[in-house]
């Protein structure tokens, strides 16, 4: 069923399937073979001249595999850059493990105690988004000796509601701090920004985060100072 639903959201051009009969074979407990035969199948495709833009979209975005590439930190350290999932929950709380209070207080404008970070809750919703109103990047680092894996940083876009703006927030993991990692984050939320047509990306910073007002600058952003915050602004 997965296989199949790939089909449909690759193919968006076909219009119906009619698979019949579909035959079930039962579970063979010496062979142990079971599985699906199709006799006959129909396939039906949209008009050729109905446009693109008309085409009927999936009620939810499939994962977006276009975001996932590899990188090398300044290190020579190679990870996958890729959009969360929902499977990402214990990673997720492994990462957070690690965060300083600096860290945590960078992100987060507040120390938001370990136990409220990892609550299955609040990770259900960080990790199970849907990818048309935001977005979420992780670096996942797996070593090569143990097939353990780890997250090493997020950056994440959401849409502003009745804008057709985002803001992006970034959190990088301290161990892998000023190794290029959240520049490149954000540099590839930009582009996601660029190619979901969106007219500006924005964020709140710390007047003390430093680091975060230098990668915003050094990608192009607009620094605004208030007396609590840095207002980080480009027009895509």
């Amino acid at each position: 069923m997965v296989r199949f639903s790939q089909l449909v959201v690759e193919q968006p051009w076909i219009k119906e399937i009619d698979i019949n009969p579909l035959l079930a074979t039962r579970h063979n407990p010496q062979t142990k073979g079971s599985g699906l035969i199709a006799l006959d199948a129909r396939v039906v495709l949209h008009d050729p001249e109905l446009t693109v833009d008309k085409l009927p979209m999936p009620a939810i975005r499939p994962y977006p595999t276009q975001y996932v590439a590899p990188w090398t930190m300044k290190d020579g350290m190679p990870v996958i850059i890729r959009p969360i999932r929902p499977e990402d929950e214990p990673l997720v709380v492994k990462f957070h493990e690690t965060l300083s209070d600096r860290s945590v207080y960078f992100r987060y404008f507040h120390l938001l105690k370990l136990s409220r970070r990892v609550s299955h809750e609040r990770l259900t919703r960080i990790c199970f988004i849907d990818y048309d109103r935001e977005m979420a990047l992780v670096a996942e680092y797996t070593n090569p000796q143990t097939g353990e894996s780890e997250i090493l940083g997020f950056g994440r876009l959401s849409k502003l509601h009745g804008a057709n703006e985002a803001e992006f927030g970034l959190l990088v993991g301290d161990k892998y701090q000023h190794r290029g990692l959240g520049t490149e984050l954000l540099s590839r939320l930009l582009q996601v920004g660029r190619d979901e047509n969106l007219s500006r990306i924005c964020a709140d910073i710390l007047p003390e985060n430093l680091e975060m007002q230098r990668v915003s600058e050094k990608l192009g952003f607009r620094l605004l100072r208030a007396a609590d915050v840095v207002k980080a602004e480009i027009d895509l």
